[in-house]
Formats: C-alpha cells, structure tokens, sequence
C-alpha cells in the first residue's frame, strides 16, 4: 500500500484524494510523506486527505497536518475511518483490503466507474470530518470535556465502538479503524461497557441504541 502511495503521487496530474486510518505513521515516515506531498502541491495537483484525530494528540502529527494544510492540502480529521484509501485523478484507486504477512495490501480500482465507489466513499468521510485548526489555535476539547464531564452521553469515537462492536467485528479490525493499539481499545471497551452496565457486545450496542446514543452519524 506504501508502494502504491509513493507511485500514485508521481502519476497525479489533476487531484489526489487519501484516507489515513490506523496507527500514526514515525515522524520519518511523516517527513517522507510530506516531501512527497508537496512536490504533488507544486505541481499545481489538488489534494484532500482524511486522517483519524489521534494525530492531533500527537505534537508531530499535529505539526505534520498543519505543514501539509500550509503547503495547500486540505485537511480533515475524524475520529473513525473504514479503509485506508488513495484515489488519482478520478481514474485510478487503491483501497486497503487484509493485512498479508503482517504488511499493508491493497485493491487496485482502474476506470472511472469503478473508482467512482471509492470517491464516494470519501466524500462521505469528508463531509463528516472535522476542519484541523490552524496553528497556534488550540483543540476544541470543551464539547468532549463536557461530556466526559456529564458521565452521560458517548462521544464520537465511543459511538463508532458501540457500532462495531454490534455489528460483530473483529478487536484488530476496531483497532485499526479507530487508529488505537489493542491495549488501548481493551481500556476503551471495558470502558463503554461499564458505562453501558452490559455484559456482551451486541447488549452494550442494544443498550446504547435505546438510549438513543446512536441516532447521530
């Protein structure tokens, strides 16, 4: 998927679209992207990417986000994302797909009708993200302080929890979604179920469900 990402850049000509979920990537592999992505910029390629809001508690991720939206990127950040995604040009995509040896693995989409689905898939992302502030404005943490405050309502990530955990999938699928490690993702479930006073996951996403928790996208 590395490899793909590297070779989409040097071919875009007209628009760049990418979806970052999971883990941040090191500081050097962050610097490397942002060489990459601003030889992309000055050539005149649009370019829009999503990445999960863990990077904004990360000082160099933060830094990274603000350096690409300064370079001419625009930037959002969400608190889940469904796939690791990269779409050139409205012609060529690549969508993440299972881990093979413990390495990312892609599909490869060629034709705007098949890359359409991708693009869609996106703008929804998009649509639902969140404007990274610029540097020197702090984070908005008064509406999640609030609630965490409250002890009452899930914030957006707990929700997406909720969901997954309903819908029956996997901890390292949960994991990668919400770009969090699995020890991580224990203390947030162990969490949201106590708070649910559930004893399973399908009776924690009933629960929250009723109680209406799950009506906002």
């Amino acid at each position: 998927m590395v490899s793909a990402l590297e070779g989409a850049a040097a071919r875009a000509r007209k628009e760049v679209l990418s979806m970052h979920p999971g883990t941040p990537l090191s500081a050097a592999m962050l610097a490397d992207s942002m060489e990459r992505n601003q030889q992309v910029l000055e050539r005149g390629v649009v370019m829009r990417s999503i990445h999960l809001d863990c990077m904004l508690r990360i000082p160099y991720g933060r830094a990274h986000l603000m350096n690409l939206q300064e370079a001419g990127g625009e930037v959002r950040v969400a608190s889940v994302l469904p796939l690791r995604l990269i779409v050139v040009d409205g012609v060529l995509g690549f969508a993440s797909t299972l881990p093979r040896e413990g390495r990312f693995a892609a599909l490869e989409f060629k034709g705007p009708e098949l890359v359409h689905v991708l693009v869609r898939i996106f703008e929804h992302c998009w649509v639902h993200g969140a404007v990274v502030p610029p540097r020197g404005e702090p984070v908005n943490r008064a509406s999640r302080e609030g609630a965490e405050e409250a002890g009452a309502e899930l914030d957006e990530r707990e929700r997406a929890l909720v969901r997954m955990l309903a819908e029956g999938h996997k901890d390292e699928a949960i994991a990668r979604c919400l770009g969090v490690s699995s020890r991580t993702l224990r203390r947030l479930m162990t969490d949201v179920m106590e708070r649910l006073e559930a004893e399973s996951r399908f009776q924690a996403g009933a629960r929250a469900m009723a109680r209406g928790w799950l009506d906002h996208p």
